[in-house]
């Protein structure tokens, strides 16, 4: 079970954004940004039984995995804990419109555009530790085999893959945004875009790696 978290601060250098969206908890969605963080998870002692050998993923996010392939999720629409926020915080990034505005959807693309090639080997290595970490879990459910699809065209390469991915995004286009959309035309090109605009979810790892 998870909550919403709010985030404070007490510095002007480290502004915050109170996000109140309840987010999409699909597994498809897991895989490429951890929805519920581990400050606001409440887990059955059961599901430490089915966890999978991993030190790759952080913790929390091995949590919800599991338990979302498993389709034993749920969530409480409503605050369950109030985090401070700080700059020298592992996780904290100063906070960014989502108003989608031309201009923002237009930065976004292009910036997607400019980094997908080098954080591509990231990904690809990001989800052939998903397939290892699926691979653990005995269950057989519509979750799970649509993650392990995902997983397995995020490791492959070549022109018809790309394109296979870029149906499977489609496909599932209401499972890999931050919330339930309504199925609009803008969630389609989205869905569309989604291979190449998910490399800005793996921008952090380029400056990881440069430190």
């Amino acid at each position: 079970i998870g909550g919403l978290s709010i985030p404070f601060s007490e510095s002007a250098d480290a502004p915050v954004d109170a996000d109140t969206r309840l987010p999409n908890i699909d597994l498809l969605r897991m895989m490429y940004v951890g929805m519920m963080p581990g400050h606001t998870q409440l887990l059955r002692r059961e599901l430490l039984d089915y966890l999978p050998e991993c030190d790759w993923f952080m913790y929390d996010l091995q949590t919800q995995a599991t338990a979302a392939a498993l389709e034993r999720v749920a969530y409480l629409p409503e605050v369950v804990v109030h985090q401070r926020r700080h700059t020298s915080a592992a996780t904290y990034m100063k906070p960014h419109s989502r108003k989608r505005t031309p201009g923002n959807i237009l930065h976004t693309a292009l910036k997607a555009l400019r980094i997908y090639h080098k954080t591509r080997p990231h990904v690809r290595h990001r989800f052939n530790e998903w397939l290892k970490f699926f691979d653990q879990i005995e269950a057989d459910t519509p979750s799970l085999s649509r993650a392990k699809e995902m997983a397995a065209l995020q490791v492959a390469d070549g022109p018809w893959a790309f394109l296979k991915l870029t149906g499977c995004c489609y496909r599932n286009r209401l499972k890999l945004f931050h919330t339930e959309e309504s199925d609009g035309w803008l969630t389609r090109a989205r869905a569309l875009f989604f291979p190449i605009s998910c490399a800005g979810y793996y921008e952090y790892l380029i400056r990881k790696n440069n430190k």
